[in-house]
């Protein structure tokens, strides 16, 4: 259950698919969505997490208490020294 892990569940089965590869509709965490983005080197440059209801962007506990989230994002920028394992 997202609000007592605060992650995703895997889905059933041997194939255990995440939220972002599943053939099926999935919904998603605050949480699992930035750790897919340091998993696919995306830097987040803004999160907003809102609480539509309310009308209110959400400070405390976001992945818990929001309904929404909206990110600014960009592919990271990684020099060719840092492939390599040396500084750029």
């Amino acid at each position: 259950m997202p609000a007592e892990t605060g992650r995703a569940p895997k889905s059933a089965g041997g194939l255990h698919y995440e939220w972002y590869n599943t053939p099926n509709i999935r919904f998603f965490t605050i949480a699992d969505f930035e750790d897919f983005c340091r998993q696919k080197n995306i830097q987040v440059h803004r999160r907003i997490a809102l609480d539509i209801e309310a009308r209110t962007e959400v400070f405390e506990h976001p992945n818990l208490n929001a309904d929404l989230a909206i990110f600014v994002i960009s592919a990271l920028q990684i020099s060719s020294g840092d492939r390599e394992g040396r500084p750029g």
